[in-house]
């Protein structure tokens, strides 16, 4: 690209399509469309789902124009394409297959299922291969049709009803990150100091050439229940070894292309009695790998990574003015906002959980702390993932969200 990454304006570069983008430039269309940038990298089809994606972002921008039209060059008619109609086309040539199949282990969102539907009804006069070689008396007709279409796609993602469907599909992340923000501020509260561990656990014998959509329902509910029992677990051991030192937990079951099934934990402790950020962890991580599962996992130490005591991964004290914003980042990202699918686990079961909200009763024991726990709103320290989603949602702000 000829801009510089770090220029927003990029995103509007009419010489570049959406599938034209590398990670880069996606990465900085994240930041004006938060969590966006993370779409469909749990699933195998990562592109058609980028691709679809930032096609219903174009479709329900507010300076939406038509994309198809007849000009007139040296005097002889010719078919004008825009950006966003090379979009559709080859949006028309995507195989929606694939998407389909991940349906049978996640749940779509609903603009994505609307856009299918109304594409895979779509039977053009002209096939989108035969465009470019119309001539002017089927010219008129192909861009006819074409950008009734694009207006049907259009009418359809900002349908009355779309904008309350899309939040009731992203509702649960809301409730979650408020639920263990909730948690982690009363474990606060109750210790003079937190030491905050993020760990990533996953099995060894999976194997990444087989996507989950290639799962029978049979393995997949076997793969699950295995994983909620690993789960137990560590839950298990976390509570029978830190006892009233371990201020709180949370875990977040995921499904990744190279992992297959993963647990995402976060995990406090009395800063007061352990405070090693990397070797604590450590020591959690070689247990469950070597003792409760026998070398058949391998977890992740996210706090031995370089830097990761300047984002919080530390001993956190009680009048530290960042820690609330170290506490919404991290519950973010277990509680991530799922903007185009989510994971449907079998009955019973769920994907996240965090330990209980325990209220101090009356006034702390022991002296009074000679400072005061700084103040933050929940929802202004949320990560960029989830930001989004905690004001009130509307087909208003559903496009402006979009743009």
């Amino acid at each position: 690209m000829t801009k510089s990454s770090n220029s927003i304006e990029a995103i509007d570069d009419p010489r570049y399509t959406p599938f034209d983008l590398d990670s880069t430039y996606w990465a900085v269309v994240s930041k004006k469309v938060p969590g966006h940038y993370l779409l469909g990298e749990d699933v195998s089809n990562h592109d058609s789902l980028v691709r679809v994606s930032h096609l219903i972002m174009r479709i329900c921008r507010h300076d939406f124009n038509l994309p198809f039209s007849k000009r007139f060059s040296y005097r002889r008619p010719r078919l004008h394409i825009d950006s966003l109609g090379r979009s559709v086309i080859v949006l028309l040539t995507l195989d929606l297959d694939p998407l389909r199949a991940v349906a049978s282990h996640h749940s779509l969102a609903p603009t994505i299922e609307a856009l299918m539907e109304v594409v895979e009804s779509f039977k053009p006069n002209t096939p989108p291969s035969e465009l470019r070689f119309i001539d002017e008396a089927e010219m008129d007709s192909a861009v006819r049709e074409y950008n009734e279409l694009v207006l049907k796609l259009r009418q359809v993602l900002r349908a009355e009803g779309m904008g309350e469907r899309v939040k009731s599909f992203r509702r649960n992340a809301t409730r979650n990150y408020r639920h263990l923000m909730g948690v982690i501020r009363a474990s606060h509260e109750r210790h003079r100091k937190l030491l905050l561990i993020r760990l990533d656990w996953s099995e060894n014998d999976v194997d990444p050439s087989a996507p989950i959509e290639q799962l029978s329902q049979a393995d997949f509910d076997t793969a699950a229940l295995r994983l909620a029992n690993a789960r137990d677990k560590m839950v298990h051991h976390l509570k029978s070894h830190f006892k009233g030192d371990l201020a709180f937990y949370a875990w977040k079951i995921e499904w990744g292309v190279q992992k297959g099934f993963h647990i995402h934990w976060l995990v406090g402790l009395n800063g007061s009695k352990y405070q090693d950020r990397i070797n604590v962890p450590y020591h959690i991580a070689k247990h469950w790998d070597e003792v409760l599962f026998n070398g058949g996992s391998h977890t992740h130490n996210i706090n031995a990574m370089p830097g990761k005591d300047r984002v919080g991964l530390c001993v956190l004290h009680y009048a530290d003015s960042q820690a609330g914003s170290f506490f919404g980042l991290y519950a973010d990202y277990l509680t991530k906002v799922d903007y185009n699918l989510k994971l449907r686990l079998p009955n019973g079961m769920r994907s996240f959980g965090c330990s209980k909200l325990n209220r101090r009763a009356g006034r702390k024991t022991g002296p009074d702390r000679s400072y005061q726990m700084p103040c933050y709103d929940i929802d202004a320290v949320r990560g960029k993932r989830g930001r989004a989603t905690g004001r009130r949602f509307t087909v208003k702000s559903l496009t402006k969200e979009l743009q």
